[in-house]
């Protein structure tokens, strides 16, 4: 039985790293702020923000 507690003693005092979870969320919040945040860029057929389609 002393050994088993000498064991457990042991481990409860092992240092085990964060959870980075919350980092994780944080990162990808930042993520999707940033990439919702850049206004598109004008395709070929665009110009100053207006379509060069005509219609007749």
């Amino acid at each position: 039985m002393r050994y088993v507690n000498s064991f457990r003693n042991r481990l409860a005092h092992v240092p085990f790293p964060h959870d980075p979870l919350g980092e994780v969320a944080d990162a990808l919040e930042a993520a999707t702020e940033q990439l919702f945040s850049v206004s598109p860029l004008p395709t070929a057929h665009e110009k100053n923000g207006q379509s060069s389609v005509s219609f007749r």
